[in-house]
């Protein structure tokens, strides 16, 4: 599982395991005595010092993206207890992707690149990925010590944590298991399904496959949409049986990694669906997410039934779901934005 993000109208993947978080540029930082390249100063991230290095500058691209616009990946390598904020224009979201299908190339006379040495095929276009262990051995490159207090080693199972990709969709805010997602998918046109069915509200092309995409609030109890939107983001799952199933979301904000029973217990009058959650993670600004139970969801007949119509469309192939990890990925990140619901609006 990968982080996608925009620098300079470059795509890059970065692993899962190397993003502990995702937050907004800051309003201010502090230069730091030392001058490299692409090290834009230093930001304060709860109480900590976090340095901050433009990527487009680092590898010798640019862009005409206000820095205030930007949003800052905070790159973590685990084995050596190293931060450090990596500036992007965008972080896109998240997608699986079989490290079978990946390709390699080099330089002659050079070790393996920053970004490049390593790569893959999505929608047409190369996207490159990103080694956090070369970034962390830029010489003399600062970079942050990770704190006991702020997160523990991201090792594969460690403390029974699981990750999560929070997402909006109107007021409801779904935590959606990375073990589960296929890839997220940004604003796109919905197209009539040739399938009638209650909470279906059209099909989406995704890699050249319809997509049946679901109508979340009602899907998950909380009512419904007053009228079928023109276009919508979504997170697609893949379905036991191979097929895929997406779910309508407004927006993807970040990552977060916790363990079940640190999640807070879920009220019967949220939802008429109460069953298809394992509880409600609550961030630290207080927002709340109702955690989605994969298992389950992917069960429902209806899930079930839609996702089977694109069996025969998506090759059966393995993909790399993200491991569970640990330490708390605030919900920051934009990718999309409100889908056109006239009467909901």
């Amino acid at each position: 599982m990968y982080g996608l993000v925009d620098v300079g109208g470059r795509y890059l993947a970065i692993d899962a395991l190397n993003i502990r978080e995702a937050v907004p540029f800051p309003d201010s930082i502090s230069p730091l005595a030392v001058d490299l390249p692409g090290l834009l100063g230093a930001m304060i991230l709860r109480e900590d010092t976090m340095p901050l290095v433009d990527c487009a500058a680092l590898l010798g691209l640019s862009t005409e993206v206000p820095l205030s616009e930007r949003v800052v990946i905070i790159v973590i390598d685990a084995d050596r207890k190293q931060l450090l904020g990596l500036v992007v224009n965008a972080l896109q979201g998240m997608i699986s992707q079989d490290r079978s299908r990946r390709a390699e190339m080099g330089i002659v006379g050079h070790g393996p690149m920053l970004a490049g040495a390593q790569s893959f095929v999505r929608d047409g276009a190369v996207v490159s990925i990103l080694d956090p262990s070369m970034l962390f051995d830029q010489p003399s490159l600062p970079f942050a010590v990770q704190q006991d207090r702020s997160c523990v080693p991201l090792e594969t199972g460690a403390s029974g944590q699981s990750g999560y990709l929070l997402c909006g969709y109107q007021d409801f805010g779904p935590a959606f298991p990375l073990s589960d997602i296929h890839a997220t998918i940004p604003m796109v046109p919905l197209q009539d399904s040739p399938l009638a069915h209650g909470p279906c509200d059209g099909v989406i092309h995704h890699h050249g496959t319809e997509i049946p995409i679901l109508d979340s609030l009602q899907l998950f109890g909380l009512g419904g949409n007053f009228s079928r939107p023109e276009s919508s983001a979504a997170v697609a799952l893949r379905a036991p049986g191979g097929g895929l199933v997406a779910f309508g979301i407004d927006r993807f904000f970040g990552i977060v990694h916790t363990r079940t029973e640190d999640l807070l217990d879920v009220p019967r009058v949220i939802s008429g669906r109460s069953d298809l959650f394992s509880g409600i993670h609550m961030d630290e600004t207080g927002k709340h997410y109702l955690v989605i139970d994969g298992v389950r969801l992917l069960r429902e007949e209806v899930v079930v039934q839609l996702a089977s119509t694109t069996v025969n469309d998506t090759p059966d192939t393995p993909y790399d779901a993200a491991p569970d990890t640990a330490g708390l990925l605030r919900p920051t990140c934009y990718a999309a934005r409100r889908g056109t619901r006239s009467a909901a609006t």
